[in-house]
C-alpha cells in the first residue's frame, strides 16, 4: 500500500492516490465467500480425484469370473457385493462406460485443483501443493485403500448410482 501511495503521489493528489490505492488493494484481496469457495473447491477436487482413482483401480481389477464364483459360494456379504458389481463389469457393448466416466472425473478433478489453489497461494506454492495432493491423495492413498482386502465392499458401495 505504501509503495502504491509513493508511486501515485507524484501524479495525483495525496487524497486521490490514497483512494486509488485502497480500491486497488480491495479488489485484489479475496472476499471471505470467495476464499471459502476456493478452499471448498480444492477439497472437493481432492476428494473426487481420490474416489475416482480408487474406484478405477478397484473396479478395473475385478474379474467377471471371480465375481460369479463369489456370487455363488462366498459369504452372504460378498454375494451381495458381487451381485451389485457384476452388471458394471459384464462383457457388453457399453462395458467401458464406467471406466471412461471414472477416468474423466479423475482428470477433471486433477486439472481443476490448481485453478482453486492458484487463488489461495502464490503460483509456485500452488503448483507444489497441487502436485503433492494429486500424487498422494489422488494416486498413492487410493491405490492402498481401494485395492486392499476390502476392495469388493468399497467398489460395491462406490458403484451405487
Amino acid at each position: 500500500m505504501e509503495k502504491c501511495l509513493e508511486l501515485l503521489s507524484d501524479e495525483v493528489s495525496a487524497e486521490r492516490a490514497e483512494e486509488l490505492c485502497a480500491q486497488l488493494f480491495e479488489e485484489e484481496e479475496l472476499s471471505e465467500a470467495a476464499f471459502l469457495f476456493d478452499v471448498a473447491g480444492a477439497l472437493v477436487c481432492g476428494a473426487m480425484a481420490a474416489t475416482a482413482a480408487g474406484l478405477t483401480m478397484g473396479v478395473v481389477s475385478l474379474e467377471e469370473v471371480d465375481l460369479r464364483i463369489k456370487e455363488r459360494v462366498s459369504t452372504e456379504a460378498e454375494q451381495r457385493y458381487a451381485k451389485r458389481l457384476l452388471p458394471l463389469i459384464e462383457h457388453k457393448p457399453n462395458n467401458h462406460q464406467l471406466l471412461v466416466t471414472l477416468l474423466l472425473l479423475n482428470s477433471v478433478a486433477n486439472e481443476a485443483l490448481p485453478l482453486f489453489l492458484d487463488k489461495l497461494f502464490p503460483e509456485l506454492v500452488a503448483i507444489l501443493i497441487s502436485v503433492t495432493v494429486v500424487l498422494f491423495v489422488g494416486e498413492i492413498f487410493p491405490a492402498a485403500v481401494f485395492t486392499g482386502p476390502n476392495k469388493l465392499a468399497i467398489a460395491s458401495s462406490g458403484g451405487r448410482a
